[in-house]
């Protein structure tokens, strides 16, 4: 029973995140579909140029690949820690294909939170340790791997704050 209490603590914000990663992109798909349906209007990428939506897909992939990568070792600490790792590599993996076809608000904020919650994740296990786990309150070491990780997710939700702030910027001036 302490086991299920113990991963419950980890799993709930994860599966919290994912519900409202997809109740967005679907909220929002259905409500830009009945706009365009109703203006007559085609769909319109608002996330940039394909080059800044290629920088953030290899950004995301790359961190995807390092998570992949650990998950195994991971897996054999702990359930919960092999788990989340899993989650992440699949998140990140789908996020990179997904900006890079069309990107929206919507996709482009998910990846701003998403990233930036694992990089303050990293931050709290680096610094003072997380509270649960099978040595809790015990800070881990830097390694290479996993600063490569948190470069690339801080390079990501960097360029996906550029293009939302330059899309609403676009939006907000007056057209020529």
């Amino acid at each position: 029973m302490q086991w299920v209490l113990l991963h419950t603590v980890h799993l709930v914000p994860l599966l919290g995140l994912g519900t409202w990663f997809a109740w967005t992109r679907t909220a929002r798909s259905r409500r830009d579909r009945a706009r365009r349906d109703h203006a007559g209007l085609g769909a319109a990428p608002v996330g940039g140029p394909l080059e800044a939506r290629l920088a953030l897909m290899a950004c995301s992939v790359g961190a995807a690949v390092v998570h992949a990568d650990v998950i195994g070792a991971h897996f054999r600490e702990s359930a919960l820690y092999g788990g989340f790792f899993l989650l992440a590599a699949l998140a990140q993996l789908v996020w990179g294909v997904l900006v890079a076809r069309r990107a929206d608000r919507a996709l482009l904020a998910c990846g701003v939170v998403g990233n930036g919650l694992i990089v303050a994740l990293w931050l709290l296990t680096r610094t003072a340790g997380l509270p649960v786990g099978p040595q809790p309150w015990q800070a881990e070491t830097v390694g290479a791997l996993d600063l490569l990780a948190t470069v690339l997710e801080l390079a990501l939700v960097a360029g996906a704050l550029l293009l939302l702030t330059g899309s609403a910027r676009a939006r907000r001036s007056p057209s020529g």
